[in-house]
């Protein structure tokens, strides 16, 4: 859209949405695996902030990046569904939408991100360690798949692992 002819359908300020300009849908596309998961906090709280209160966040994340991606100063972590899922406190409530070897899209209602507090991000990265760990021993085990993508692929889990662990080595008491 153009800007001028988007009136009021398009924005880049969040504070736009607050009050009676909130919002039904927010997606977050390859997003979170960018922001330090100590700060995911911030971005839900700010999230539920322009959802209304029937409204929900639709997470998608590429599971397995086609080419190489650097990761942040805080890592790359990227969450299946029970993860996703332990970090809101195991609920069922958080739904898959598209779950597939590349594409995942999770929805989320803002009642979730408006009550997460973080208490459970140790735990799920804990099974994200524990999922990289797995991926890794199969790649390393199978023969599927060209040598090429096969190193991709555990150069993918093995950042991942390492990505997780180490911010759940950062978190006080985890």
């Amino acid at each position: 859209l153009h800007p001028e002819a988007a009136g009021t359908r398009a924005t880049n300020e969040l504070s736009d949405l607050w009050g009676e300009n909130r919002v039904d849908l927010v997606v977050m596309s390859n997003f979170l695996h960018e922001i330090d998961p100590r700060e995911w906090k911030d971005h839900f709280a700010a999230t539920a902030k322009v959802l209304k209160d029937t409204g929900v966040l639709i997470v998608m994340e590429d599971q397995e990046p086609p080419i190489g991606e650097l990761p942040t100063r805080e890592g790359f972590n990227v969450l299946d569904l029970a993860a996703f899922r332990e970090l809101f406190g195991q609920t069922t409530e958080v739904r898959k939408l598209v779950e597939d070897e590349r594409l995942t899209a999770y929805e989320v209602p803002r009642r979730l991100l408006a009550e997460y507090d973080g208490s459970h991000l140790a735990e799920a990265l804990r099974m994200t360690v524990v999922r990289a760990k797995r991926a890794m021993q199969a790649i390393r085990e199978g023969q599927l798949g060209t040598p090429q993508s096969r190193g991709r692929r555990h150069a993918f889990y093995a950042m991942l692992y390492a990505s997780a662990q180490m911010v759940v080595d950062g978190i006080p008491g985890a």
